[in-house]
């Protein structure tokens, strides 16, 4: 992977807002995943095999507070990907806008993603 922020012309930085992207999406199926583990499943074996005990009350515990970490986790990564997919967006439509403001005025570098899709150019 290319790193999504690199040095463009004049020493100005563009951000790949494809690699962005494709972090965002990365993360969500993270986030996704995590949020299907149940930790518990697993330390409830703990608790019936040893009913009563320190241990089986130690893994009770343990168990409450993986699944707060899990989701708390889920939700903190699920909203850091909107944010990078956001945050592309926002450039892009930012970098659309300047070219159209500018118009004739830049040289003619690639199409923009957006006019590419909406057929402007």
């Amino acid at each position: 992977m290319t790193h999504p922020i690199t040095r463009g012309p004049r020493d100005r930085f563009a951000v790949a807002t494809p690699e962005v992207r494709r972090a965002a999406v990365s993360m969500a199926q993270a986030a996704r995943a995590v949020a299907r583990i149940h930790p518990h499943d697993d330390l409830d074996a703990v608790t019936q095999a040893l009913p009563g005990s320190r241990s089986a009350e130690a893994a009770a515990a343990l168990a409450a507070v993986w699944e707060e970490s899990f989701a708390n986790w889920t939700k903190a990564t699920s909203a850091h990907a909107r944010a990078l997919r956001d945050g592309a967006d926002d450039y892009d439509t930012a970098e659309d806008q300047v070219v159209v403001a500018l118009d004739d005025r830049v040289p003619q570098w690639p199409v923009p993603r957006h006019h590419q899709q909406i057929g402007a150019w």
